[in-house]
């Protein structure tokens, strides 16, 4: 894939489960295709997947909170309100109003527990949660300390592969871009992304703002927020979703319920988490 001047590889691999080796796997995927000053993009919810910060949501009983926000802020609030003031499609609207009570209500607990009630007021993806490519009723939680993760990453590469490549690790959730300030839903150790919640993701949409991918953590020279928000969003699409964006996709995509999805299920499909991005520096 080519974007003007910069040109991006996606790597396929295998499906990353919990005690993957991601370093080896990441080295021996790019061995030979990588340069110095390339940058190599990583998907966060495999890292997440690899390192074991998944959560069974079947094993969280929900409380009221949680309960209520999965009946009536999902249902009515956003299915009926907010949904339509942020302009989403007639297919996100009618999942919104049939949001699965029990379901959500363990998802929203999670959501509680790990981000707050900021966060669990988002829609979907709160404040990084990811459920999408992921078998049965688990969770990924985003990864604590994404820059130290990036930087490990980056100095394997070297130690490995002789080769110095900086390294973004990158969420498909959006950030939108308001002058020189990035409007995110979730946390971002990048300098300029704010993270406002789901308040973000209704200023983005209803203001009309671009939206990109989300760079969590990066390790390169310096490069302009814009720069690294495109560039984000080149390598997400470069990447793919896999077998969806949402559990909504993933469950239509093997014809299957919400939480009926299994890890061999997953395993046949086409997973793209790692990309070189050449021609940046």
């Amino acid at each position: 894939m080519k974007a003007g001047r910069v040109k991006i590889i996606a790597f396929r691999t295998r499906l990353w489960r919990p005690g993957t080796n991601y370093l080896n796997l990441i080295a021996g995927r790019v061995e030979g295709r990588i340069k110095d000053r390339d940058l190599l993009v990583v998907s966060e919810k495999p890292l997440s997947t690899a390192m074991g910060f998944l959560f069974d949501e079947a094993r969280i009983n929900p409380g009221l909170l949680a309960r209520g926000i999965a009946r009536f802020w999902m249902k009515t609030i956003w299915g009926r309100i907010l949904g339509p003031f942020t302009g989403m499609n007639d297919r996100n609207l009618e999942r919104l109003r049939g949001y699965p009570v029990m379901e959500g209500a363990r998802h929203k607990e999670l959501a509680l527990m790990l981000k707050g009630f900021i966060a669990a007021l988002k829609p979907w993806s709160e404040g990084g949660l990811d459920a999408s490519n992921l078998p049965y009723a688990y969770c990924a939680a985003p990864l604590p300390d994404p820059e130290r993760v990036a930087q490990e990453i980056q100095d394997f590469l070297r130690r490995r592969l002789r080769v110095d490549a900086p390294v973004m690790i990158v969420d498909s959730d959006k950030t939108y871009l308001l002058g020189n300030i990035g409007l995110s839903t979730r946390d971002s150790t990048v300098p300029g992304i704010i993270n406002l919640g789901f308040v973000s993701f209704i200023l983005g949409r209803r203001l009309g703002l671009r939206a990109y991918a989300t760079p969590i953590a990066y390790t390169g020279g310096p490069l302009s927020l814009k720069g690294l928000l495109r560039v984000a969003s080149l390598a997400d699409r470069a990447m793919g979703s896999g077998a969806g964006n949402t559990v909504w996709d993933m469950a239509e995509n093997f014809n299957t319920g919400l939480t009926e999805v299994s890890w061999d299920m997953l395993s046949r499909i086409p997973h793209r988490p790692l990309a070189v991005v050449r021609g940046m520096f």
